[in-house]
């Protein structure tokens, strides 16, 4: 699973050892309670909040083998081989005091990126995906010095625990929590979108902490 910025979606691949393995159901859930809709192979659940901002999620299912039917709002896919899920998502909101911060629907811009990305095989959106992450986590490094062996060995939580009590020592792991948060930035804001909130791009509450804000 991963979020591609290039195809403005977020992809899970699902693979098995034999053919026919895959036989379910996906289902699109929209916590402001609308409802969705199946055709084809694709979700669409759509809404408007209270502030009027518009909303819209879109799923595309792509099989390798097997059948997809829509039925009763959902995807049912039988015998498939393996299984893409598609979800790409957005809001009509624009960074624009003088338009009233509301932009154009949602609906055409996510329908070309769904079809975009359903268009493409699963490798070249890994692809293209890698080398855009790669071209920014890759433009920096960071080299503190070693950490003792038996301390790398160490499960995270314990390892934590020996740092704050022995105040350091462990140089590794300090370059893992520069890098770490150079991946949630990187995951969570690019030019062009807001800056990065606490919770990110992925909140997943309508009442989320500090509510979300920067």
């Amino acid at each position: 699973a991963f979020c591609s910025h290039p195809d403005r979606v977020l992809v899970v691949r699902f693979t098995a050892s034999r053919s026919g393995s895959y036989t379910g159901r996906v289902e699109l859930s929209d916590a402001h309670g609308a409802t969705p809709l199946a055709g084809g192979s694709r979700l669409t659940v759509s809404g408007a909040l209270s502030n009027g901002l518009r909303y819209e999620a879109q799923v595309q299912l792509l099989c390798d083998g097997g059948q997809v039917a829509a039925a009763d709002g959902a995807l049912e896919f039988r015998d498939a081989d393996n299984l893409t899920v598609l979800l790409t998502a957005g809001t009509d909101y624009l960074n624009r005091s003088d338009h009233g911060w509301r932009g154009d629907a949602p609906h055409a811009r996510l329908t070309a990126a769904a079809d975009s990305a359903a268009a493409k095989p699963y490798d070249a959106l890994k692809a293209a995906h890698v080398a855009d992450y790669r071209s920014l986590f890759n433009r920096f490094s960071l080299d503190l010095g070693d950490t003792a062996a038996d301390r790398q060995a160490l499960p995270t939580d314990e390892r934590l625990l020996v740092y704050h009590r022995n105040g350091g020592g462990d140089p590794d792991l300090e370059e893992l929590f520069c890098q770490y948060g150079r991946y949630l930035l990187i995951s969570s804001s690019r030019p062009g979108g807001l800056p990065a909130n606490l919770q990110g791009l992925w909140n997943n509450s309508n009442d989320p902490p500090w509510r979300s804000d920067y």
